[in-house]
């Protein structure tokens, strides 16, 4: 039996984990204007150990142009989403780490926009439907990889 030390580093992101999460899923999916995303559920998470709860909603992703990236979706204690975008990454390479949780926001899920050698992504613009764009949503509870990751 291997031992295992938390330093202070891990507890404060395990103590961030129970208290900054989502505690049911978003159902993110492309929402009803195609440049969008939505919640597809009715969301319960936390902030800070507090619940709240957010209807469904049509939300812009807000970053810049990427051949292949990972957009973090969180959301506030007043019910505002946020978009946080990974490296940019050639199409080709793994997909990039879920960006760090906002602090004071609880992670919702991720996207992973990629796009072909002949399409560029804008996010807010470009159509996640568009062709050339691959989109891949994913709900998240608190993020498996990235520098919040509990991985270790």
């Amino acid at each position: 039996m291997s031992r295992v030390f938390l330093n202070s580093e891990v507890l404060r992101l395990l103590a961030r984990a129970a208290l900054d999460k989502g505690l049911t899923a978003a159902g993110l999916a492309i929402g009803s204007t195609a440049s969008k995303y939505k919640t597809a559920n009715t969301l319960t998470y936390l902030i800070n150990g507090i619940a709240f709860t957010s209807g469904h909603a049509d939300i812009n992703p807000d970053s810049d142009t990427a051949e292949k990236c990972t957009f973090l979706v969180s959301i506030n204690p007043s019910g505002t989403f946020k978009t946080t975008q990974s490296a940019i990454v050639p199409a080709a390479d793994a997909d990039p780490d879920v960006p760090a949780v906002p602090a004071g926001e609880s992670p919702v899920g991720d996207i992973v926009v990629e796009t072909d050698a002949s399409t560029k992504f804008t996010p807010a613009t470009t159509n996640l439907s568009a062709a050339g764009i691959t989109d891949t949503y994913r709900d998240l509870s608190w993020p498996d990889t990235g520098d919040d990751s509990l991985s270790f």
